[in-house]
């Protein structure tokens, strides 16, 4: 499905120590589809399960499903980009051709059309294809009910209904979830909501460091005309929502393009070090993520504005320990990643 990985510069003996170091070619503005992949094939997990001989394939339902074949697709390419060895790229022609067929007649469908997209939209929309390509049903159980705390109960149950039918490879690797309370200021009854995610949204503080614009995201808000289930009448609610657990693999996306249209160009103040979130986790939360240090291993960068630009990866290489800047077909070793006003979608690990 996809073309044969050919060497950029026509060396014939390519770098045996370049395995996998190996560009995207652009197919027409397909820079973002480029830079998100190759910052998510970085990840060592998905990107080994994908490569083992028969894994992927015990868990697609059916290759004539429009997310199984995004899975197969996926998975195509991924062999192909770690077949070469750089310098060279890989025409991903197979994969853009099952991207066109499947979102034809859908919302997606601007991905095919050669005009500038968004590389957040485009990793949702591959990262939920993969999950509902490899999803099936389980049974899960909860162990010791009657011996753990009722909100830890809850939040288990929370879990269960929104997985138990519908479980992934993915999900415990790039899925987390929130506790939303709301608290009525007429009768102070609160309400808790539990709701997974697996891409969490920070908008940037002027001044501020990453750690502080997450806190900032996730403070406790008012919410006028609350309709409280326990009373039966609106009020105001204050809406606190904290962090329950988080996935092996964490990613952040930038709020850049405001709903105004415009695009949000503080710089993001942060210099590579691990992440820990314990600050706005739920106080009950004894979930082990939340003492986890997450070290990044690739960031998406986005130049220009908000009527277009450009689309670049920055990489971890989990073989060969190193760091490395994707632009399309070409690839550069780099010292380390740079963090600016052009950092849009962060990976962790």
């Amino acid at each position: 499905m996809t073309e044969p990985v050919k060497q950029s510069n026509q060396e014939p003996n390519p770098d045996p120590t370049q395995r996998g170091i190996v560009g995207l070619a652009n197919l027409g503005n397909t820079c973002f589809m480029n830079a998100a992949i190759q910052a998510f094939r970085n990840c060592p997990e998905w990107t080994l399960f994908c490569k083992k001989g028969g894994e992927l394939e015990q868990h697609i339902h059916t290759k004539e499903s429009g997310p199984g074949r995004v899975a197969y697709a996926y998975q195509d390419l991924i062999h192909s980009i770690w077949a070469g060895s750089g310098p060279a790229h890989v025409r991903p022609v197979g994969f853009y051709e099952e991207l066109r067929k499947i979102v034809k007649g859908t919302i997606y469908e601007d991905f095919t059309r050669r005009t500038p997209q968004d590389a957040h939209e485009f990793l949702v929309w591959l990262l939920d294809q993969m999950y509902m390509g490899t999803q099936k049903e389980v049974q899960m159980t909860i162990a010791n009910e009657d011996s753990l705390e009722p909100m830890m109960v809850q939040a288990i149950k929370g879990w269960k209904y929104a997985f138990e039918k519908q479980y992934s490879p993915l999900t415990d690797l790039v899925f987390g979830m929130f506790r939303r309370q709301y608290i009525c200021s007429g009768c102070k009854t609160v309400h808790t909501r539990w709701e997974t995610f697996n891409v969490l949204k920070v908008s940037l503080l002027a001044k501020g460091s990453l750690e502080d614009c997450i806190k900032e995201e996730y403070k406790d808000e008012e919410i006028e005309g609350y309709a409280c289930d326990a009373c039966k009448e609106k009020h105001t609610a204050l809406k606190q929502t904290t962090i329950w657990r988080l996935p092996k693999v964490l990613i952040l996306t930038l709020s850049r393009f405001t709903p105004m249209g415009t695009r949000d160009n503080t710089p993001l103040v942060y210099d590579g070090h691990p992440l820990c979130l314990d600050g706005v986790f739920s106080k009950e939360s004894e979930e082990p993520s939340r003492q986890k240090q997450y070290s990044l291993f690739g960031t998406v960068d986005h130049h220009g504005h908000h009527m277009g630009g450009h689309y670049t990866a920055q990489c971890f290489s989990p073989v060969w320990k190193k760091w490395h800047l994707y632009d399309d077909e070409s690839v550069y070793e780099i010292q380390k990643p740079r963090f600016g006003v052009e950092t849009y979608i962060m990976f962790f690990r």
